[in-house]
């Protein structure tokens, strides 16, 4: 690997920094992490656990978690900050403050959804559900369903599962092959197994068509979330 990147490095005339290169080995052992040397001429390179590449949190495991406490984190944070604002120049003016939330604070939550999109997530729709009940004085108490119902909610997650379906699509529609064998190649990218009878019961704003595709989509994966997307 390290030699057909120095290759690459050498036909660009380009020069590799030590100090700011860094290598994550993805892999699922637990164990303590194996006594492995990387290096680069005469310089040694460091071997991490993770590492931010274009703001995702990349984990040795694969696993989305710390990307997804990231986004909760600045979220939370951006919805602080837009809160006195909307407060002061909307009150309560319903619709221009859920404009302010998907501008300043749902952009946010959807920041490289199309990596950890299936996995269904909760935690940013309990974010959105907050600030709705906080915007119109309600108690915390308040039923979820309830409260999607009544003001007709799309969920952060419906809307992250549009983004991938979209994505999909338009990744196995490229003229670039390599990019239709990165997505053809993941393992559950293109099956419908996270998309069990207990999500969809976890989102009851979901159409009908959706629910009723399920037993359809065991033969084609992608049938569910492009019927999300032909809905929206």
């Amino acid at each position: 690997m390290l030699k057909r990147l120095n290759n690459f490095l050498k036909e660009a005339d380009l020069e590799l920094s030590t100090e700011k290169t860094k290598i994550v080995v993805f892999e699922k052992r637990r164990n303590k992490r194996r006594q492995r040397k990387w290096k680069w001429g005469e310089q040694e390179l460091e071997e991490v656990d993770e590492i931010r590449y274009l703001g995702y949190i990349l984990q040795k495991s694969g696993s989305d978690e710390k990307h997804i406490q990231d986004r909760k984190k600045r979220v939370t944070i951006a919805m602080k900050k837009t809160w006195s604002v909307g407060e002061r120049i909307f009150k309560q003016d319903y619709k221009r403050r859920m404009k302010m939330f998907g501008a300043l604070i749902e952009s946010v939550a959807l920041f490289e959804a199309e990596v950890w999109g299936l996995n269904m997530e909760e935690r940013l729709d309990r974010v959105q559900r907050g600030y709705v009940k906080w915007i119109l004085g309600l108690d915390m108490t308040t039923p979820n369903y309830i409260l999607v119902e009544e003001c007709k909610l799309i969920e952060i997650k419906e809307k992250v599962l549009k983004r991938v379906a979209r994505y999909e699509d338009e990744a196995l529609e490229s003229k670039k092959e390599l990019l239709k064998v990165d997505v053809l190649s993941q393992p559950d990218f293109l099956t419908i197994s996270h998309i069990t009878p207990q999500n969809i019961r976890k989102a009851p704003h979901m159409t009908e068509e959706v629910k009723q595709s399920q037993v359809l989509s065991q033969s084609n994966p992608l049938t569910i979330l492009q019927l999300m997307v032909d809905d929206g």
